[in-house]
Order: C-alpha cells, then sequence, then structure tokens
C-alpha cells in the first residue's frame, strides 16, 4: 500500500498513516510513503522546461516545490505566500 506523507496537515496526515498501518498489517502488506510532490510531478516527467509543483497549504499560502524535466528535486519543498511564491517564480 502507498500513503501520502505529506506537505500537508499532521492530523490529515497521521489519520492517513493510522489507516493504512491498520489496512496493511493485519495482512502483511508492505507500506510505502511518498510525498505529495512526488506524486504530482510523475505525469510531466521528460517535460522540456523545469516544473514546479504547488499544493494549496492554509489560508494565502502555498507548498512549493521546484523539479527538474526528469521529475529530480531542484529544492525543498516551502511554505510560502502566494505572493512570495509569485515573486519567486518571476
Amino acid at each position: 500500500m502507498v500513503v501520502n506523507l505529506g506537505p500537508g496537515s499532521f492530523t490529515s496526515i497521521r489519520l492517513g498513516l493510522a489507516a493504512v498501518q491498520g489496512l496493511a498489517l493485519p495482512f502483511g502488506t508492505p507500506i510505502y510513503g511518498l510525498d505529495a510532490f512526488t506524486q504530482l510531478v510523475a505525469p510531466f516527467k521528460g517535460a522540456v522546461q523545469p516544473i514546479t509543483a504547488w499544493i494549496k497549504a492554509k489560508e494565502q499560502e502555498v507548498y512549493v516545490q521546484t523539479f527538474t524535466p526528469a521529475g529530480v528535486p531542484t529544492s525543498e519543498m516551502l511554505c510560502m505566500t502566494l505572493d512570495e511564491a509569485h515573486a519567486v517564480l518571476q
């Protein structure tokens, strides 16, 4: 089974991990964790230009991470305001 490791709210991630663990353990099913950006960028691997992924965070904030066209991260996952993200990406 695969579970999302974030970014996201602590409670949501903890709940998702607990649910997957409860479903997988009785059957001995392995659990794999992926961050949301890796999942989000996967369909765009092989793009011509670098990829920037955004995920809504709290009010007026976003999580942002940039990737090479091959899908390799080139930055940390960052949480910033919409204005900060817009300024960084220009």
